[in-house]
Formats: structure tokens, C-alpha cells, sequence
């Protein structure tokens, strides 16, 4: 009883440590387009923005990710 409470503990610290792979992130991809619509409160369409991925690189250990954003209203106008 007692090894099969130590073999659960340690797995619970151990899995933990695991590094998290971010390259299925949407805004680490490198050219990705992602679209998002925007609801009013009578979940009608009134705008959307458009986040376009321009370049991803590594800096030590970190990942950094420049992206522009396009919002439009409803009539399509830039706001």
C-alpha cells in the first residue's frame, strides 16, 4: 500500500514538469490568419477582427510572435 501511494505521488510531481510544446498555438504559427466575429446582444453580426501573424522567432527561451490586428464594424468600415 505504501509503494503504490509513493508510485502515485511521484507521478503526480513528475508529470507536471513536463514542458508545454506551443507550436499548435494559433498566434505562434507563422503566417496564420484568425478571424473572430463579434455578436451584439441580439447575436447579430456587428464586426470582426482579423489577427494576421506576421513573423515568430525565438529569443532564449522564449517564443515571441508579431501579429497585426483588423477590426471592422458591421458596415465593413475600419474602426
Amino acid at each position: 500500500m505504501k509503494r503504490l501511494l509513493f508510485l502515485l505521488l511521484t507521478a503526480c510531481c513528475v508529470f507536471p514538469l513536463q514542458a508545454q510544446k506551443c507550436s499548435g498555438y494559433y498566434y505562434l504559427r507563422n503566417n496564420a490568419e484568425i478571424e473572430m466575429t463579434i455578436y451584439d446582444a441580439t447575436d447579430n453580426a456587428s464586426g470582426k477582427t482579423v489577427y494576421k501573424i506576421t513573423s515568430v522567432r525565438s529569443a532564449g527561451d522564449s517564443t515571441i510572435s508579431d501579429l497585426s490586428i483588423h477590426i471592422t464594424t458591421k458596415t465593413n468600415r475600419p474602426s
